[in-house]
């Protein structure tokens, strides 16, 4: 056999080498991946995209009819942009678009404004179009004391009273304060046609109410017979207008107090004589006298004292006759 040469044995030597190097390479990247298999790395999910968003503007509290929008009575919410052309169709998206504007109708708490609801911008609803059906507008003077110190503002509920003197009628006593009504709506001021924020008090000279015109009636009167006052009513919802009687559409003074006309007062014209020896003397009685004289005998008979004279002396009660 022949002994190999240099360069075989060279090229043997680097051959084992280059295969422990590939083996030991093979290991080592084995090693690395559990199983002996590398992972597959999934996707990164990349953030959808953000919904675009619009802002729309709700009531915050029930809104009366005729009132103007404010920062206090409005509020916003956000909804899907997209929703504007859908279930948001004709809705406000700035608070801006909508304050100092005035409510034609009853808007509930949170709901969505259009201009359904408002009038025109720069429009507001006239004295006629605050009317309810079947109401009239009637104006009464007020001052400082009989109008709440000027707090009254329109859309309050006040009850109005009247004050009269007694020699109206003898059956009253010297000043007679009777309450008229209940719960009337007030439509304007001197002052204001709108509510607002009552910081401070009005020096205002009238209010003008809504009312049926046969109650107006009964105002109008009252006005020409005493001194009408108004107190504030507590704004109570669904409050009925209240009448302390049935009206009609005439109205005397002294329905207002339930009463009749008094009888002309009967002139009694009581005398006596006396003789003072051969000299008669007649003696004439005052009606204060003769009314004296008769509740002394009503009370000797167990009857009741009279507090002014009957109309006619027949007209006196007289005690049922003992059976024997």
């Amino acid at each position: 056999m022949s002994t190999p040469g240099p360069t075989t044995v060279m090229l043997g030597i680097c051959a084992i080498l280059f295969g422990l190097a590939t083996a030991y390479a093979v290991h080592v990247k084995l090693s690395e991946s559990p199983g002996g298999i590398e992972p597959i790395k999934a996707p990164e999910a990349k953030p959808a995209p953000a919904q675009p968003m619009a802002t729309v503007v709700f009531s915050k509290v029930n809104i009366p009819p005729n009132t103007p929008l404010t920062e206090d009575n409005l509020q916003t919410y956000q909804v899907p942009f997209e929703e504007l052309k859908g279930a948001f169709k004709g809705a406000f998206t700035r608070k801006e678009m909508l304050l100092g504007r005035v409510t034609k109708v009853m808007v509930p708490a949170v709901k969505m404004i259009t201009e359904k609801e408002v009038y025109p911008l720069g429009e507001v609803p006239t004295l006629v179009e605050k009317l309810r059906e079947g109401e009239t507008a009637l104006t009464i003077p007020v001052s400082v004391v009989t109008s709440v110190a000027g707090y009254l503002q329109p859309d309050s509920l006040v009850n109005i009273a009247l004050t009269v003197s007694g020699d109206s009628h003898p059956e009253l006593p010297d000043k007679t304060t009777v309450t008229l009504l209940k719960n009337v709506r007030i439509l304007a001021t001197s002052e204001d046609l709108f509510p607002y924020n009552p910081s401070s008090s009005k020096n205002m000279s009238n209010i003008t109410i809504a009312a049926p015109q046969d109650v107006a009636n009964k105002l109008i009167v009252a006005q020409q017979y005493g001194t009408l006052s108004v107190t504030l009513a507590p704004s109570t919802e669904g409050a009925e207008l209240e009448v302390n009687q049935p009206m009609e559409d005439r109205t005397a003074p002294l329905d207002l107090f339930g009463l009749e006309a008094p009888v002309p007062e009967y002139d009694w014209k009581v005398s006596a004589d006396m003789w003072i020896s051969t000299r008669k003397r007649t003696n004439q009685f005052t009606n204060a006298e003769v009314l004296e004289s008769i509740n002394a005998t009503q009370v000797a008979d167990g009857l009741p004292t009279l507090r002014k004279l009957p109309a006619t002396p027949e007209a006196l009660q007289t005690p049922e006759p003992s059976v024997q």
